[in-house]
């Protein structure tokens, strides 16, 4: 079924073929894209329906590879918790993830509306600089996050990410900008 349009002399032409929308094509056609998806989220789940089986098995049931537990062990993530620590894992994880959050927010807020509102010497050349950290690949940050995390250094929060979105104009102050000045 073709398309067609009136030009300006009423003569009509034809402007290429209408596609079906893929809701309206027949089922059998969608059949091999929705074995595919299919397949893919089988793939995607077996790891985790493996791992969270062996989790309630007992070591005997483990290394005989049963993929369902004849009795569901419970007690193995009481025994976890408590062994391992993981209470105090928790709390440092919570801690440093606050203050991490909230040192990113402070320089980042601050950086942001500095390099975006402010007119001050050097400013170009200290925000191109903040752009360049975007270009450095992550390999690259390995050691210093290692360092960071041995306790070897002090991280100090900030993300050039954060703050080049703090750095953009606010929608209020586009259409200020856009409305016309009543002098």
């Amino acid at each position: 079924m073709a398309n067609s349009t009136q030009t300006d002399t009423g003569k009509t032409r034809q402007t290429g073929m209408v596609r079906t929308p893929f809701h309206k094509t027949r089922w059998f056609a969608r059949l091999p894209i929705y074995l595919i998806l299919i397949f893919g989220a089988v793939i995607a789940f077996v790891p985790f329906f493996w791992m969270t089986s062996t989790s309630l098995m007992t070591l005997g049931e483990t290394i005989n590879r049963k993929w369902l537990p004849e009795i569901p062990q419970w007690e193995n993530y009481i025994n976890a918790w408590n062994e391992a620590k993981f209470a105090k894992y928790f709390v440092n994880s919570v801690i440093i993830t606050i203050t991490t959050v909230v040192g990113l927010l402070i320089t980042s807020v601050l950086a942001g509306y500095a390099f975006g509102r402010m007119k001050f010497w050097g400013r170009d050349v200290i925000f191109a600089l903040l752009l360049s950290t975007m270009m450095i690949p992550e390999t690259v940050t390995l050691l210093p996050n290692m360092l960071m995390i041995r306790g070897a250094i002090i991280p100090l929060p900030g993300g050039s990410w954060f703050c080049l979105l703090y750095t953009s104009p606010s929608p209020r102050d586009r259409t200020r900008s856009r409305m016309p000045s009543s002098a």
